[in-house]
């Protein structure tokens, strides 16, 4: 094992001026790349997500801005009209291409985290990296209050048209309920506790007077029909106004005599046909009143939200930017963002080693010299009789 041991280490000594040449080589090459490659400075503003403001929904309740209100913006910013106009602003001659590229938006939020934005241009001179991004920081801004004026303008004009439907729909209920009310005047809920006294009265002066008048049993049957249908029909029922003109006619061909006893059963009838059609005309107005009711409800939330609305819009008129504010505006940057020069050295000495070493295996591996015995065995498939020592 001393023979083959003594022999490998003398092949890699014999390798080492290899090695070093070529690791020079890739040192010095990665240097004069690091040293001599054009540097770039990065611009960054920093803004930051209230959570105040009008809903997205009109319809909802104020909601925190997110991702998707901050993907809107840098899509309309990064056209390439408005970019155009950013540069021509500049006064640069940078492509657009190269100026699109440099941009970049970053945005970071998360369940009960904050929601920021940043904002960065990268180029090799850094005032100009520095002006970019603070131009980018207030087209931003701009496009922002742009849209939050035009939700806070749609939320509006919603408001305004739910309140005129809702008002319509009140004064439409208001005028079936006042209809209803005219049209059944005398036969109402409120009317009952009169026509039970008025009867009781009658009843009293019925006994008194010592009247027993037999029932009509026609005028019997068309009121228990009448009080039957009013419970499923309006008053305006063509089969409603039949059976009134029915009980008219049978009234008016009644043959009994004028005398004050009959004037009382014709009343009592008279009293009772009222309170049959009562309960029947109570249950129709309170789901009148109820509808009305409820209309009302839902027109006066309807100018309530309009009214928050009209407030939202001023508070986004007077409030330039509010709900976006900027926490960091961009600084002119004294350090290069890159190429990093200790990362790029560094890797560049790990590979020129790897190259140096691997020239030295293949080397090592492509000498076909003979040294050794054992070199004319597997080379020329000769077996030597006798080695003459190197010393």
């Amino acid at each position: 094992m001393t023979g083959p041991f003594r022999y490998a280490c003398w092949q890699a000594l014999r390798q080492i001026p290899l090695v070093l040449t070529v690791a020079s080589l890739g040192a010095a090459a990665t240097w004069a790349a690091v040293t001599f490659l054009p540097q770039s400075y990065t611009a960054s503003a920093h803004l930051l997500v209230d959570g105040t403001g009008v809903a997205n929904d009109p319809r909802g309740p104020a909601q925190a801005l997110g991702t998707a209100h901050l993907q809107k913006i840098e899509a309309r910013i990064m056209t390439k009209a408005r970019l155009t106009a950013i540069l021509s602003e500049l006064g640069s001659k940078v492509a657009f291409e190269d100026f699109q590229s440099a941009i970049m938006f970053e945005t970071l939020s998360g369940r009960e985290k904050a929601t920021t934005m940043t904002i960065s241009v990268t180029d090799a001179d850094a005032e100009f990296a520095t002006q970019a991004a603070t131009l980018m920081t207030d087209a931003v801004l701009a496009e922002h209050q742009v849209i939050e004026d035009e939700r806070v303008q749609s939320a509006l004009a919603f408001f305004k048209q739910e309140v005129r439907d809702r008002k319509s729909a009140l004064n439409k209920s208001f005028e079936t309920l006042l209809d209803f009310k005219v049209n059944f005047a005398g036969f109402l809920p409120t009317d009952a506790s009169r026509y039970l006294d008025q009867r009781k009265a009658l009843l009293m002066q019925q006994a008194s007077d010592q009247v027993t008048l037999p029932a009509d049993p026609v005028r019997k049957k068309l009121i228990a029909e009448m009080a039957a249908a009013s419970a499923l029909y309006s008053g305006q029922h063509p089969k409603i106004r039949a059976l009134a003109a029915q009980l008219k006619d049978t009234a008016a061909r009644a043959n009994a005599p004028t005398t004050d006893a009959s004037s009382v059963q014709e009343d009592i009838e008279r009293i009772d046909l009222a309170l049959a059609l009562i309960p029947a005309n109570s249950l129709r107005l309170t789901a009148l009143e109820d509808d009305h009711n409820m209309a009302q409800d839902q027109y006066e939330g309807a100018v309530s939200r309009l009214e928050s609305a009209a407030v939202e819009e001023r508070i986004a008129q007077r409030a330039d930017g509010e709900r976006l504010s900027v926490v960091q505006a961009a600084i002119l940057p004294t350090l290069p963002s890159g190429p990093r020069q200790k990362i790029a050295l560094a890797l560049g000495l790990m590979l020129s080693t790897l190259l140096a070493i691997s020239a030295a295996v293949a080397r090592i591996r492509l000498d076909k010299v003979i040294r050794r015995p054992r070199d004319l065995q597997t080379s020329l498939n000769l077996i030597p009789f006798a080695v003459i020592p190197a010393k």
